[in-house]
């Protein structure tokens, strides 16, 4: 799995009028990232909890009013790697996903101290965006 950290925003303010999702600190697995996931996004009904699930709901968002939805970690989820580095990658895909004018745009903020961790995680080609933090 690979993701472009370019894609997030580390620290900083959230973006104006977005539907804020907070992911609390201490997520320690797949299910209870699912379980934290689920009411701050709101998800559906029909969310199965699993990858596909996530990326397919984060390219969707229509059950959300606001057109910007922000999702805002607390930390850097401490997940085993392989899991870390998927859920980087849906991230990083969902946010580039949404094109200028389309219904929703997707914000992923972490806080600027995981900047170089999430930028070591980051394929080499995809680093030179990410920031110091």
């Amino acid at each position: 799995m690979s993701f472009d950290a370019s894609a997030f925003r580390f620290g900083g303010p959230v973006p104006r009028g977005a539907h804020v999702a907070r992911i609390p600190p201490g997520i320690d697995g797949k299910k209870a990232l699912f379980r934290a996931l689920i009411p701050t996004l709101a998800l559906p009904d029909y969310f199965g909890a699993n990858w596909d699930a996530l990326e397919e709901c984060l390219r969707d968002l229509s059950w959300i009013e606001r057109r910007t939805v922000a999702l805002v970690h607390e930390d850097l989820p401490p997940l085993p790697r392989k899991e870390l580095l998927t859920y980087l990658s849906i991230l990083s895909d969902s946010v580039k996903g949404w094109k200028e004018g389309e219904e929703h745009a997707l914000a992923v903020v972490f806080p600027r101290a995981a900047g170089r961790r999430v930028a070591a995680l980051a394929p080499r080609a995809k680093r030179r965006a990410s920031p110091a933090g």
